[in-house]
């Protein structure tokens, strides 16, 4: 049901469960949540040994819309039941978000994982490059108006080093495209916008 007031669709999840994800060897509960930019994907694995929750992966609303789940163990009527209420409740507009890791020596060090999040969500980022002087790590549609991004950034090399961006805040408007850059610098954990 929509909120008259706010004219927004209320959150809303699914679960299914694998009887025995062959990934991880035993049985897993799977979620898919709506979250503000597009879908977030969990699991919970049963195993005694080594079981509990992580996170698989997030998807925006354009992405499982044109290519379907992001998980292949999701279920048909899942699907289904998960397109049919993104077309019911649409964002209200989107814009569209770019983020890069700018690498001041690409020969002597590169990307070796970058984490991202969007109002405390997780953003599966899948950089295109890893080596290169700019590399392109997030392209997709958000929902328009303000958000808070986090990046972390680990690079591998000469020396390996992990990198923490101060958040940033950004406020997207219908059909514009943000270009956000930002650059490990010399210390160990210093990082910054490169445009702020």
């Amino acid at each position: 049901m929509k909120d008259t007031k706010t004219g927004t669709s209320p959150p809303k999840k699914w679960m299914w469960t694998v009887e025995n994800d062959p990934n991880l060897d035993c049985e897993v509960d799977k979620y898919v949540e709506v979250v503000p930019h597009g879908l977030l994907y969990t699991g919970n694995c049963w195993h005694p040994n080594w079981g509990g929750g992580y996170t698989i992966g997030s998807q925006t609303t354009e992405e499982f819309l044109r290519d379907g789940p992001l998980n292949h163990q999701m279920p048909d009527n899942i699907a289904a039941d998960i397109r049919a209420y993104l077309l019911e409740y649409p964002s209200g507009g989107t814009c569209r978000l770019e983020l890069f890791v700018r690498l001041r020596q690409p020969e002597r060090r590169w990307l070796a994982r970058v984490d991202a999040s969007m109002n405390g969500s997780y953003l599966t980022t899948r950089p295109e490059t890893t080596q290169q002087a700019s590399n392109r790590v997030f392209a997709g549609s958000i929902p328009v108006g303000k958000h808070t991004l986090g990046l972390a950034i680990m690079t591998a090399g000469e020396p390996p080093h992990v990198y923490h961006v101060p958040a940033r805040e950004v406020n997207g408007k219908p059909e514009e495209t943000l270009i956000l850059e930002c650059e490990p610098g010399d210390v160990w954990g210093e990082a910054f916008w490169v445009d702020a």
